[in-house]
């Protein structure tokens, strides 16, 4: 397991029938497209070491996996050889309908292909998911991956659509993060030490504000204490997303609205010291960090 956003570095060692070390290579992946990937090999010489650096490109090959479920997807996955690190990442690809309700349950049977890197004949590490489908009640269900701009790609339909509920990371025009989500910090306006659970946007008064994805408006209220004029967004079963101290809200309640839709307008209302938007995600009722519930954003 790994913290979102570490960056973890494949190495490959070999050792002698004696178990001395023979060589050590890590291999350093591009960050970028105009960057090539390069291994560092640290071979024995006698009883010395060298050192060299070369670029390299994955031999790359598909791998297949099928089965059925018994007590969870990821499980099963595992059970018929796939690796942990691919197995724990199949349900990404069906993102969008799980946080929508579809269970998969035991009986379900599923397909996976992901690729399998090598270097020079040798297994270096495995790839990235290339395809699922998952066949639940009788239903197929089907992902593919996809470039789509970013490094990580995503996970589409064979229609184009994306199976992954994905967020605007500011989700307001010209803002600037003037206070981030933090367990503890003194109120601006009462000086009380209190939890800030959200980040606040900056900007001037009169911007947009944008809906971070697609939803339906669950609550349209003022707090005059508070959050002033706000909003909720209720974007799944799981997810939902506030934006308080509007100077003007331009939706109504139980009204349905797309990524990027202007929703309200930044002000200063409620118990606030400066035209800003407190923004808030929410999943099963509990506060997080937006780097927290959406990592990668």
């Amino acid at each position: 397991h790994y913290r979102p956003g570490t960056i973890l570095q494949p190495i490959q060692a070999k050792v002698t029938a004696d178990k001395k070390a023979q060589t050590l290579k890590i291999f350093l992946e591009s960050r970028s497209a105009n960057q090539k990937n390069s291994v560092v090999t640290i071979s024995r010489r006698g009883e010395r070491f060298v050192i060299n650096s070369a670029p390299f490109v994955y031999e790359t090959q598909q791998a297949m996996s099928a089965g059925l479920v018994d007590k969870s997807l990821i499980e099963s996955a595992k059970a018929v050889g796939v690796p942990s690190e691919i197995a724990e990442k199949i349900p990404l690809a069906f993102e969008r309908a799980i946080n929508n309700g579809l269970d998969i349950s035991k009986g379900d049977d599923f397909r996976v292909i992901y690729e399998r890197q090598f270097l020079e004949g040798d297994f270096v590490r495995n790839g990235k998911i290339l395809a699922v489908s998952v066949t639940h009640q009788g239903k197929t269900y089907e992902s593919f991956w996809a470039d789509d701009g970013t490094r990580n790609g995503g996970f589409y339909s064979l229609d184009g659509t994306s199976n992954r509920t994905t967020f605007i990371r500011v989700p307001v025009e010209g803002a600037r993060v003037t206070s981030s989500f933090m367990p503890m910090r003194r109120h601006p306006v009462t000086g009380v030490l209190r939890p800030h659970q959200g980040t606040d946007f900056g900007a001037p008064r009169g911007n947009k504000i944008f809906a971070a994805a697609d939803g339906v408006i669950s609550r349209r209220s003022f707090d005059k204490r508070g959050f002033g004029n706000y909003l909720m967004i209720k974007h799944d079963d799981s997810r939902t997303t506030l934006y308080g101290h509007m100077s003007e809200i331009a939706v109504t309640q139980g009204q349905a609205v797309t990524q990027g839709q202007t929703i309200g307008y930044v002000g200063s209302t409620g118990n606030s010291t400066g035209n800003h938007c407190h923004f808030e995600m929410l999943r099963n009722g509990v506060l997080f960090s937006a780097y927290t519930l959406f990592p990668g954003m």
